[in-house]
């Protein structure tokens, strides 16, 4: 999204201010939907599923996540945000679909598997949790990109294979801490 909102900073910082609230409120919306589905069926496995089965289901999910990362084939939908809405609807509205549909997870290219890793400790372990998920996704994604864009717009120097190399980095180191992490509770 800083792709998308620094050149609109430059160009116009009125239409990048709407966009980013667009994109908080989107965001926050399309959060609260998956947090409500995950909070319900975690609720409901809490309720039918033994403790243990759900520890052990939980440690494999991590361990394939992590085997995943670490052989770069994070899963993911081959798909961005929807490209059509990028001239047609106003920055503000704009902000707010793009946002609303990133929030869901399910829809977007991910860099690494932690996401799916925290919404698999969410819903098998700790539904309880489902509100500090959200606070926790929205914060870190509208300050990403706040930051992100205030930093790409006071930058002029763009490195592409830097990004490939830390995107590469970040799954290896992300799937090692994802296997360990379930090796070590598991056997705890």
């Amino acid at each position: 999204m800083v792709g998308v909102v620094a050149p609109m900073l430059r160009r116009s910082p009125e239409e990048a201010h709407n966009f980013m609230f667009g994109y908080l409120a989107g965001y926050l919306a399309g959060g609260s939907l998956l947090v409500m589905i995950a909070y319900g069926v975690g609720r409901l496995l809490e309720a039918t599923v033994p403790h243990l089965a759900r520890i052990i289901a939980w440690a494999a999910v991590l361990v394939v996540l992590g085997v995943l990362d670490i052989v770069n084939r994070t899963p993911h939908a081959m798909r961005q945000v929807p490209q059509r809405h990028a001239r047609n609807v106003s920055p503000g509205w704009r902000g707010v679909v793009w946002s609303f549909d990133l929030a869901l997870l399910f829809t977007t290219r991910k860099t690494t598997s932690l996401v799916w890793a925290a919404l698999a400790t969410l819903v098998l372990l700790d539904p309880g949790g489902a509100l500090w998920f959200l606070a926790v996704m929205v914060i870190v994604s509208v300050g990403q990109l706040v930051i992100g864009t205030y930093l790409d717009h006071l930058m002029t120097v763009h490195n592409i294979g830097g990004e490939l190399l830390f995107i590469r980095l970040s799954r290896v180191v992300s799937g090692g801490v994802m296997v360990c992490l379930a090796v070590a509770l598991t056997l705890w």
